[in-house]
């Protein structure tokens, strides 16, 4: 395993931000708010979709820093499950978005093969 300073640096800094604004917007909640946000992240609809791709994204991540081709692979399995349900599942709302999502999550796909 050979990491560089700057991809440790560039995962640090692509997760850790995000996280660090959610963890302090969560924090700014009321009870009320909180209770509602602890049921929306524990429904099956968010896990399989956006659980799926943010964990997909984050281990295929940790796998391209790392150099370690399984972490990756598994990332990437997924990232593409939960595109692929979320695309199933606003198949009903609108064709268009769901072609979109999959048109996109292909080419994530392929710069990540690359």
């Amino acid at each position: 395993m050979s990491v560089t300073t700057d991809s440790f640096v560039t995962l640090s800094i692509l997760w850790g931000i995000p996280t660090a604004l959610v963890l302090r917007g969560y924090l700014k909640m009321n009870d009320e708010e909180r209770k509602s946000a602890k049921q929306d992240f524990k429904s099956k609809g968010f896990i399989m979709t956006m659980g799926f791709m943010l964990i997909g994204a984050f281990l295929s991540h940790v796998g391209m820093v790392f150099n370690v081709l399984i972490i990756k692979g598994i990332g990437m399995t997924l990232f593409t499950l939960g595109a692929i349900i979320s695309a199933v599942d606003m198949w009903k709302v609108g064709k268009v978005r769901s072609v979109f999502l999959i048109f996109l999550t292909t080419v994530v796909i392929c710069a990540w093969l690359m």
